[in-house]
């Protein structure tokens, strides 16, 4: 297996040769064996431990285990205590799911803080098809079928290619010590159910159950080559980017295609929405309605659906201004006062985004605040006030843009 991994790792993961590294690591055999691996390979990596403290005395015993087996490679260690059950319950979260964040914010906490290029976790073949055949119960759709990836953004798992049985032959026949897991017999959880039960009976009907994975896997990606094209098309006749930077999408375009709700889930699977049919509802629901991700709103306006971002960054309520001129950044806006010099001329290069005040009736401090209904302006032009309410509506702005 040596000889195999080391030509895999030069071959698919060049980059991790010159950095520095995170090993995600359990104790257990499969990231010891990693550990060993990537050390005969020259790798510059540290130790990174997570104790849920879910299994009681024996995850401070894996956590002391990995700070000894740090020591006697002379390896940079890090760990950290969850309060993995708190977390699932603040979150409404399964335990696994639970554990699964904190991990990972963790891992990328630590790849910022201390400088670091790549984590590198331990998921090998076995995993893999365990995790295909959760999706299927799940009733996922391609993407989930398309296994764990190799590569995903800062994180690499060069053992995927490698079974159980291989990692097992290779930790004995290098007299490794690792910790056993006991809770990974116990047939109580989804994926254990998977490994013990239902993959031993697919072997004796398929023993070549890896290899025909492998090729169904490798068809199953041609097949999202193919419709990632097709959306890419679609994608530039139905949505654009307004100034905003927000995502609009039109539905009389969307209408146009005979499987438009595999379309719509398409564009919008990655940002973080699990209410499809809620998304497929908002089409035909009446202007104002929106639906909220973690990171995004979903809203509907008119014959459009506007997808932005759903953050803090015109939270800012208001601005007072002691003096001019003045140059305030507010999120990603810009408000800039100056004076002016005194001109009808000026009128004519005003836009939307300029107001022309008399300063001598000015008094300071001045305040600057997102409207509020009843407010109203004076526009150039017009003899009396208009409200902005109804500016805003003549403009036929979204309630997005309105809020901004």
């Amino acid at each position: 297996m040596l000889e195999q991994f080391t030509d895999h790792l030069r071959l698919q993961f060049p980059e991790l040769f010159g950095t520095k590294n995170l090993l995600a690591i359990s104790g257990g055999m499969d990231s010891v064996v990693l550990a060993d691996l990537l050390k005969i390979n020259q790798i510059d990596f540290s130790f990174a431990h997570c104790n849920f403290q879910l299994r009681g005395d024996e995850s401070e015993k894996d956590e002391t285990f990995v700070k000894e087996l740090a020591k006697k490679n002379s390896l940079t260690c890090f760990t950290q205590k969850f309060d993995t059950d708190q977390y699932a319950i603040d979150n409404r979260l399964s335990t696994q799911m639970a554990a699964r964040d904190l991990r990972y914010n963790w891992f990328k906490d630590l790849i910022e803080t201390k400088k670091l290029d790549y984590v590198i976790t331990a998921h090998h073949a076995d995993d893999e098809l365990e995790t295909f055949f959760i999706h299927f119960l799940r009733g996922s759709g391609l993407d989930g079928f398309l296994g764990i990836p190799s590569k995903n953004e800062y994180i690499r798992r060069p053992l995927l290619p490698f079974r159980r049985n291989d990692i097992e032959d290779y930790a004995m026949s290098k007299q490794l010590i690792w910790r056993e897991d006991a809770s990974n017999a116990e047939i109580k959880y989804e994926r254990n159910k998977i490994r013990h039960l239902i993959i031993p009976e697919l072997l004796k009907i398929q023993p070549q159950l890896h290899k025909v994975f492998t090729k169904t896997q490798s068809n199953l990606r041609q097949s999202r080559s193919l419709i990632d094209q097709f959306i890419n098309k679609a994608k530039g006749q139905i949505c654009h980017y307004d100034e905003n930077n927000s995502l609009k999408i039109n539905l009389e375009q969307l209408a146009n295609f005979s499987d438009s709700k595999a379309v719509l889930y398409e564009i919008l699977k990655d940002f973080g929405f699990t209410d499809w049919k809620s998304i497929e509802e908002l089409r035909t629901a009446p202007t104002g309605k929106k639906i909220i991700s973690k990171n995004y709103i979903l809203l509907k306006n008119r014959e459009e659906l506007i997808l932005y971002p759903n953050n803090k960054e015109y939270a800012e309520t208001e601005i007072l201004i002691d003096s001019l001129p003045v140059y305030h950044v507010i999120g990603s806006k810009v408000l800039r006062s100056e004076k002016l010099t005194k001109g009808v001329h000026l009128v004519a290069d005003l836009n939307k985004n300029q107001i022309i005040l008399d300063a001598d009736k000015l008094k300071f401090p001045l305040s600057v605040r997102k409207w509020k209904k009843g407010d109203y302006f004076y526009p150039i032009g017009l003899n009396g006030s208009k409200k902005l309410s109804k500016f805003f509506k003549d403009l036929k702005l979204s309630i997005f843009e309105k809020e901004n």
